[in-house]
């Protein structure tokens, strides 16, 4: 974007905005929006419907910084409309617990052959 001209500032204010809201919509803050809202502002539930277990809801709400972008694609799902699950993935490898998490990667990474 830089190279098309954009302003440094202004790219160091999305990057900033970026930050800012990947770390919001992962968050487990109890965010409280009016239903209209969530069409426009990236808000944790949008993101918790991507993260459910059930499969069809993880193929939607991929944006991050406005939900616009899943409405235009087709692939927003309103969290009023469709109640939350619980998250993960089914059947996930990973194990339950803190430190087994941690040590999780690197004892997969031993156990994998090549």
């Amino acid at each position: 974007m830089l190279l098309l001209g954009a302003p440094p500032e202004v790219l160091g204010l999305i990057g900033l905005w970026i930050v800012f809201d990947g770390n919001l919509v992962h968050s487990n803050v109890d965010q409280r929006f009016p239903s209209w809202a969530h069409w426009f502002l990236p808000t944790v539930q949008l993101h918790n419907l991507h993260h459910a277990k059930d499969r069809r809801h993880q193929d939607s709400n991929y944006s991050g910084s406005t939900p616009v972008w899943d409405v235009l694609f087709g692939t927003f799902s309103h969290p009023d409309r469709n109640p939350l699950g619980p998250l993960g993935i089914e059947n996930s490898p990973v194990p339950p617990g803190f430190l087994a998490q941690v040590w999780f990667p690197f004892r997969a990474q031993r156990t994998t052959p090549g």
